[in-house]
């Protein structure tokens, strides 16, 4: 058990986190509509950039998830 962490987040922060859930709730939506959509979706997502080593966008949002504000 680790205590509680507690942190002052700038609203612009809180700003750009809302519109991304908003954003991730529109996708879904969008998703249910076209199975061709959504597997180009998920590919686009999954594919690494050639020329970096930076992980696919679902391994960043992955590694990104602990950081992100958490509502109760």
């Amino acid at each position: 058990q680790h205590p509680l962490h507690v942190e002052v987040l700038h609203s612009e922060i809180m700003a750009h986190q809302k519109f991304a859930l908003r954003l991730g709730s529109w996708m879904n939506k969008i998703m249910s509509y076209s199975s061709d959509f959504r597997q180009i979706f998920c590919q686009a997502c999954l594919r690494e950039e050639p020329d970096s080593e930076n992980p696919c966008l679902i391994s960043r949002l992955m590694l990104w998830d602990a950081k992100l504000y958490k509502v109760l």
